[in-house]
């Protein structure tokens, strides 16, 4: 408990109260940051060298002061045991003012600080130091004031209190994506999502799409948004959403009765969930978590490239399927999930920022997102950023080039094998690619 309050304090003067005090400072500053005897100290401890160790080392000492706490007596003798130097509380006390730690008295309801001619000669010095009262009726509000100062004078007990705080509330989201990762996988069934419907019409086949496209997003609408959150928080959370990815990849079923268009579609909850975690991760500035979204099993090859090509948009919805879209705006139909994806995230991400950021974020999305397919596939989905960029009307490459040169996170971390130069000429042959196709 290094840096930590100890909580001082005599058993039939004020136990309550210090267990009253060790549960609230826990849950404030996490439980490694306080000492209780009775609960911070495992079977078998030699609690004579770890009640002095922990006395040393803490930066707060809590001495808590009851109505007994002054003339509490040794059954036998009726001696004060105040007065006695092998008296642990006294001990503590004066082992704490010995080592120059803060100690703080702590006065329990109508209790009162002792007189200097009541103590001890090595015990005077704590009639002045300010003290604090814990009163039963006002409890909440003592509580709140002790924290407050042991935050006031201490920063790294201010600093753990929000480090715990933050990780809570990670905490909670990462058990809130476990759980409706759960709830989605237990709807993408084949009875609520079938493959197989007999005298399909295959002029029929694109609005049946289009309908289930549309149901799963409605199922997926509060998984994204906390998708996007745990990679918002930071890289200790990408395990937890990248198990929420492969989850999602895997419940794809193959039955050779299948209507084709429907069974590729099973990977657009996964697309969407990537999309997701992909302008999250630009918008927070991690643009390193990108190849593995791309990469959601970890390795570059074998199922690591089928994850990939099972991601691209172009297999999960054929072009020419999002052409015959009933609600299809006319637009080229190479860009057709592009612009779908495009639509549901904005509403996802208006929460947390402004259209003009997400704008450019997803747009710088999509870039990357190509230039790692056609690096690791010699082929990539096109994304609507590819029609200004084959034109020579897009700002791609200077908004992005801090990532692609020598040294940059991105390449640290194994984008284009960590090779700026591979990383160039991918950039190359996309500029070319795009130019090409819509110049």
């Amino acid at each position: 408990m290094a840096d930590g309050v100890f909580l001082n304090y005599r058993g039939e003067d004020s136990r309550s109260y210090a267990a009253l005090l060790y549960m609230e400072l826990s849950r404030h500053f996490g439980n490694e940051l306080v000492f209780l005897d009775s609960e911070s100290m495992v079977a078998g401890t030699d609690f004579v060298d770890e009640l002095v160790s922990q006395v040393r080392h803490c930066r707060a000492m809590l001495a808590i002061i009851g109505p007994r706490w002054l003339h509490a007596a040794e059954p036998r003798s009726g001696r004060r045991r105040i007065d006695n130097p092998q008296d642990w509380i006294r001990r503590e006390l004066v082992t704490a003012i010995g080592a120059g730690v803060r100690v703080i008295p702590i006065l329990t309801d109508d209790a009162e600080l002792p007189q200097a001619e009541d103590l001890p000669d090595d015990l005077v010095p704590l009639i002045r130091y300010q003290f604090r009262r814990l009163r039963h009726r006002e409890a909440t509000a003592d509580l709140a004031r002790i924290i407050a100062d042991l935050e006031a004078v201490e920063p790294g007990l201010a600093s753990a209190a929000r480090q715990l705080a933050a990780d809570t509330v990670q905490n909670r989201v990462g058990d809130r994506l476990r759980q409706e990762t759960a709830r989605v996988l237990g709807v993408l069934d084949r009875a609520r999502f079938p493959l197989v419907v007999p005298g399909l019409d295959p002029d029929e086949v694109p609005a049946l799409v289009e309908q289930r496209l549309d149901a799963y997003q409605r199922e997926l609408a509060g998984l994204i948004g906390l998708v996007a959150d745990c990679v918002t928080a930071g890289p200790e959370w990408d395990q937890t959403w990248l198990r929420s990815l492969r989850q999602l990849l895997a419940t794809a079923d193959d039955d050779r009765d299948a209507v084709e268009e429907l069974a590729t579609a099973q990977a657009y909850p996964a697309l969407l969930v990537s999309y997701a975690a992909g302008v999250a991760a630009v918008l927070a500035g991690r643009e390193t978590a990108v190849p593995a979204m791309l990469d959601p099993t970890g390795s570059a090859t074998g199922a690591g490239r089928w994850a990939i090509k099972r991601l691209l948009p172009y297999r999960v919805v054929a072009p020419v399927v999002v052409a015959g879209f009933p609600g299809w705006p006319g637009r080229p139909p190479e860009f057709g999930l592009s612009l779908r994806l495009r639509r549901v995230l904005e509403a996802v991400f208006a929460r947390t920022g402004d259209r003009s950021e997400f704008a450019a974020a997803f747009e710088e999305y999509e870039y990357l997102r190509s230039l790692l397919e056609l690096h690791s596939l010699d082929f990539t989905a096109f994304g609507e950023f590819a029609v200004a960029l084959g034109r020579d009307r897009s700002d791609l490459d200077e908004r992005t080039a801090p990532w692609l040169t020598a040294g940059s996170p991105l390449l640290r971390a194994g984008a284009f094998n960590g090779q700026a130069a591979a990383a160039t000429e991918t950039r190359r042959r996309l500029v070319s690619a795009s130019r090409a196709r819509f110049g």
